[in-house]
């Protein structure tokens, strides 16, 4: 017999003789090995980048907007389990950068996000990219897409060059169903 078994077997016993009805003690300690515990495990969210925000050329001191619903708009696609709501969260660059570190400012609308369960912006619910928001995935296809416009504000000294920054997405499930 194994030093474990019987030390709870001996402490077992001692239950037995300290309270009197030991048949409910044991009943007791036996319903507590039968609790059962359950958990549902979810698909990860998938986040792909379908396309990313294009500002194209823009000139020295002219701001240019690019809409979400654009063809030089931003997409990401998020998939995940059906029916199921998520919460994003979108870090947005305030600069772009070339190579050499210069900078150009971008903002980002209050009406600069559109969310859609299909590859549609038209058929979509335009949002703040800066707030949280959350939504649902499609009931068929598990799929949202978040389309991303922006606008860029070169100063009338803006240096020729290439721009670039980065969005991080951030992705989780809320627990609600849709």
């Amino acid at each position: 017999m194994t030093a474990l078994r019987t030390r709870a077997l001996v402490r077992l016993a001692e239950l037995r003789r300290q309270v009197a009805g030991g048949a409910r003690v044991l009943a007791a300690v036996w319903g507590l090995a039968l609790v059962d515990g359950t958990a549902a495990a979810q698909a990860p969210v998938l986040i792909v980048s379908l396309r990313s925000l294009e500002f194209s050329a823009v000139l020295p001191g002219i701001p240019k907007v690019v809409d979400a619903s654009d063809p030089r708009g931003g997409v990401l696609e998020f998939r995940g389990d059906r029916t199921r709501q998520v919460r994003i969260t979108l870090a947005l660059p305030t600069v772009i950068l070339t190579s050499g570190g210069v900078f150009m400012p971008v903002i980002y609308g209050t009406s600069d996000g559109i969310l859609s369960t299909t590859f549609d912006p038209s058929s979509g619910t335009r949002f703040d990219p800066n707030a949280v928001r959350t939504a649902c995935l499609n009931r068929d296809t598990g799929r949202l897409f978040l389309f991303l416009g922006g606008r860029v504000l070169p100063k009338t000294t803006q240096r020729r060059g290439t721009y670039a920054g980065t969005v991080v997405a951030t992705v989780t499930y809320t627990g609600a169903l849709c």
